[in-house]
């Protein structure tokens, strides 16, 4: 709401076997495309990090003045690497 100043978001989430298909929707000011690729002036920088750690996909549709459509498809498991330090490198029992 803060970059986009839209009045009005809709965000589904819906699962389709393994994958997570998640839509970002506003009515907000929307942006050149292109433009999110700095990241640190939209915030959709660290989205796109998030994204790509998780293996999935992000597609934005935006256009000045017409509001901005974010759609990512993650898998809906775990994160690549989400075990504990101490399942990542366990140690022998003594």
């Amino acid at each position: 709401m803060k970059h986009a100043r839209a009045t009005e978001a809709i965000v589904q989430f819906n699962r389709v076997g393994e994958q997570l298909h998640i839509t970002v929707e506003d009515n907000g000011v929307g942006f050149a495309p292109g433009r999110e690729s700095d990241g640190h002036h939209t915030g959709l920088g660290s989205v796109r990090d998030r994204v790509r750690y998780r293996n999935g996909q992000l597609s934005i549709d935006t256009e000045p003045d017409k509001g901005t459509t974010i759609l990512i498809d993650i898998p809906a498991g775990p994160p690549p690497d989400s075990r504990t330090p101490a399942q990542a490198h366990p140690h022998p029992a003594t």
